[in-house]
């Protein structure tokens, strides 16, 4: 077998695709003809290493498209952990309303007690208060503080501008809402209510006796006397 046809034939002979009887004559003429043999040997050393870096590029672009759609995964998550805070943030952060002396008002009902009035329904959508008895030269004194909140959300997003509560809107809240001890001492004392707008009310918890008392400065009295 001449040299030239051995030559054409190494390809198929490396990759197998040659058939018995050729592949025998090929090895006969490779035993004896050097040119042809380091032929052969350069060509059966070339194919490995292009299919070693042709596997490596297909291992890089897997592991590339692996990386990227685990950075979208990643992003998308991000993505929606922050709106979920943000959405959480605006639903439980209260805004103060602000006082409005023609709707908001205290009033004594038939039973001797103190109840806030409102004339109409406010912009608003919860409620908050703190009450502390105090010593005041001497005498007890019902220092009460109440606001009407919205919250970010609502404020953003405006429902039907009235309280998501049925129970509180035009109508009677009752002082016990603002934390009156009546349990505890059923006499007449002085009390001093406020309207402190203030959202988050939780933080006069942590003030002491003078520092509650003094946040009546931000405040407006909107009714004083002796029940």
């Amino acid at each position: 077998m001449k040299c030239c046809i051995v030559q054409d034939l190494l390809p198929g002979y490396i990759d197998g695709l040659t058939s018995e009887g050729t592949n025998e004559e090929v090895r006969k003429h490779l035993k004896d003809c050097e040119t042809c043999r380091t032929l052969h040997e350069q060509m059966s050393a070339e194919i490995p290493k292009k299919m070693l870096l042709e596997k490596k590029e297909i291992d890089f672009l897997g592991k590339l498209k692996t990386r990227i759609r685990q950075g979208y995964a990643f992003g998308a998550f991000l993505i929606c952990a922050l709106v979920t805070c943000v959405v959480g943030f605006m639903r439980a952060y209260d805004l103060p309303v602000a006082y409005d002396p023609q709707k908001m008002t205290i009033e004594i009902n038939n039973m001797d007690e103190l109840c806030l009035v409102l004339q109409e329904s406010v912009d608003s959508d919860d409620f908050t208060s703190r009450g502390r008895t105090l010593q005041q030269n001497g005498e007890p004194v019902r220092v009460v503080y109440y606001c009407y909140t919205r919250t970010l959300w609502n404020s953003l997003f405006p429902t039907n501008g009235c309280f998501m509560d049925s129970c509180i809107s035009t109508g009677t809240i009752y002082e016990n809402s603002l934390f009156r001890d009546s349990g505890a001492d059923d006499q007449p004392k002085m009390r001093n209510i406020y309207y402190l707008p203030m959202g988050n009310m939780n933080r006069l918890d942590r003030l002491s006796d003078e520092e509650f008392d003094a946040q009546k400065e931000n405040a407006v009295l909107v009714w004083s006397g002796v029940i």
